[in-house]
């Protein structure tokens, strides 16, 4: 379950993602850019090789709804906007676009 705690930033701002770059994170990074097709529900997204990410970073163009950890809470980014969650735990992440567009999504883990 995501608490206030987790969620730290959120913004339709995102110069966010270049602070994220700087953070210094000894353990694994994974970026990828994502297409979902509209009326996907709980489409898995790849954390690469990352196990747990302890930073996870989603931005989308169109508004959809993600979840982490197979949580029956979705969290809603609103078009061209983002969420990060910081000190967290996630292993896995799903999306739900139900815009009537494609989303194009840039997601990014950071952890172990």
């Amino acid at each position: 379950m995501i608490t206030s705690a987790d969620v730290i930033l959120r913004s339709d701002k995102t110069q966010v993602l270049d602070a994220l770059f700087t953070l210094a994170h000894d353990e694994c990074v994974y970026y990828s850019n994502y297409e979902v097709a509209t009326g996907t529900t709980d489409g898995a997204i790849s954390l690469g090789p990352v196990t747990t990410a302890t930073v996870v970073y989603v931005k989308s163009d169109q508004t959809v709804t993600v979840k982490h950890n197979a949580s029956a809470t979705a969290i809603t980014i609103t078009a061209n906007g983002f969420i990060l969650l910081f000190n967290t735990s996630v292993t896995a992440l799903t999306v739900t676009n139900a815009s009537g567009s494609t989303a194009n999504m840039k997601i990014y883990f950071a952890g172990n």
